[in-house]
């Protein structure tokens, strides 16, 4: 692991880390106090609080290239390679749908 970017927060500076794994996206949405950080095929979702991984989002068969959250920070969507969107829970990290049938990437 390495540096990968600084996030502050009321309380101090969070520091998240990358892999080499390709596809590296990161957002926060600091209402929710989360973060998820896309590597290769899976998603992992932080509390900025604790600093603590809530989830490792799997289901991607290939790197996911965009992640975001909606606006009150209860879902996120990760977009793949692998012509897919996934739509996930953020309070079990359980997948809630996949939009597929896109010809190229999403």
């Amino acid at each position: 692991w390495r540096r990968i970017a600084k996030f502050h927060s009321p309380s101090e500076i969070l520091i998240f880390k990358q892999t080499s794994r390709l596809g590296q996206q990161v957002t926060a949405n600091l209402l929710s106090g989360r973060i998820a950080i896309a590597a290769g095929r899976m998603a992992f979702i932080f509390d900025t609080e604790t600093n603590k991984l809530l989830h490792i989002l799997e289901g991607h068969t290939d790197n996911i290239w965009c992640c975001k959250f909606s606006k009150d920070g209860r879902r996120v969507v990760t977009a793949s390679e692998d012509n897919t969107a996934k739509i996930w829970d953020m309070l079990t990290g359980r997948l809630l749908l996949t939009l597929s049938g896109h010809t190229h990437s999403v």
